[in-house]
This record gives structure tokens, C-alpha cells and sequence, in this order.
């Protein structure tokens, strides 16, 4: 829950304002506090795929949201797919060509890793986490809601990579030339492997 909170918090960021509030407008016959358990529930971990983008997306990108969250819940072995490499290499393909869902995907695996009981699925989605940050960077604004988010919840003896790898990719000048090309998919394994 505490993750959640955190994730609340990036409704202030300009680039990637959380919408649930506005999702669940739709249910008008929930009360008031129905509406904030709803919005709240988009935040944490769920076994079933997202109905809309957690930020502020088109209708196009928020479909892409919709995949990237099923590729995310099967490469954490929520939902079973024969080729969990595969997925990972989407989410990647999706944050390198695309800079306006890169929030999104870091969004996502927050909300992947905030309420979410199973240790395979969190050891996952900290992997993947860590793959993302070797490709692409969060935009400026949510750089700082995903580092407060790494200090708080990252596992400790990794807190400090997640820290360092989000400062050079996001703020080195040698990290600006980040990879423009995917890894490969037999390469997965490898470049998760230390996290």
C-alpha cells in the first residue's frame, strides 16, 4: 500500500499525470469512496491486465499500455506464456521507440511491484526494471518519483544499483548515447542475470 501511495504521488508530474481518478468518473453510481478505492486499486499489483493506461495517454497509446501490462504480467509468470524472454524484449522495443510511453512502463512496473505477494513476480519485475533502465530513460519529471521509489522500496542490496543506473542513464552525458537498438532476445537472460 505504501508503494501506491508512491505512485499517487506521480499525479503532480506534468508528463505522466495518473488518471484513475478521471477513469473512474465514469462509474458515476460509485460513491465517493468507492471511486478512490478504485482509483487507489489501479496502483497496486493485480493478476488481471490494466482496462487504460495509468498516465495520460491517446487512445492508440493507451492500447500500447494495455500490452505492454500484458507482456509485463508475463514476464513476471502472473500469466503464463512458453517464451517469458520474448516479452521483456517488447516492453524494451516499446520504450526505445516510443519516448512518450516510457513513464508508462515505468509506471507499470511500479505498479507491479507495489502489493504484489508472490517473490517470483517481484524478482521479475525488479529484473526487468533494471533492463529498462539500461535502455531507456523515465522523462525528467517522473526520474525523481522512480528514484524516491528505488530508495523506499528497491530490495537493499540493490538500491544502490538501481540509484546508479538511473543517474547514468538519465544524467551522464556518456549514457545520452543510449542503445537505439533492442537486445537481443537470447540476450535477456544475460543482461538481467546480476539483478
Amino acid at each position: 500500500m505504501a508503494a501506491a501511495k508512491q505512485l499517487q504521488g506521480c499525479q503532480r508530474s506534468s508528463n505522466a499525470v495518473l488518471h484513475a481518478a478521471k477513469h473512474t468518473k465514469a462509474h458515476a453510481s460509485l460513491q465517493f469512496w468507492k471511486r478512490e478505492e478504485l482509483a487507489a486499486s489501479m496502483l497496486r499489483w493485480t493478476k488481471g491486465t490494466i482496462k487504460t493506461s495509468l498516465t495520460l495517454l491517446d487512445a492508440q497509446k493507451a492500447k500500447t499500455a494495455i500490452q505492454i501490462h500484458r507482456s509485463i504480467l508475463g514476464w513476471c509468470g502472473d500469466k503464463s506464456n512458453p517464451s517469458p524472454n520474448s516479452l521483456a524484449h517488447e516492453v524494451i522495443v516499446h520504450g526505445l521507440q516510443d519516448k512518450v510511453v516510457r513513464d508508462e512502463i515505468y509506471a507499470l512496473l511500479m505498479k507491479q511491484l507495489s502489493g504484489n505477494e508472490s517473490p517470483q513476480s517481484i524478482a521479475q519485475a525488479w529484473k526487468l526494471m533494471a533492463l529498462c533502465l539500461q535502455f531507456f530513460p523515465p522523462g525528467r519529471d517522473f526520474a525523481d518519483y522512480l528514484l524516491v521509489f528505488f530508495r523506499k522500496y528497491a530490495p537493499a542490496n540493490l538500491k544502490d544499483r538501481f540509484r546508479d543506473q538511473l543517474y547514468e542513464i538519465e544524467y551522464n552525458e556518456a549514457a545520452l548515447v543510449a542503445p537505439s537498438s533492442p537486445p537481443s532476445i537470447d540476450s535477456i537472460p544475460h543482461l538481467v542475470s546480476g539483478w
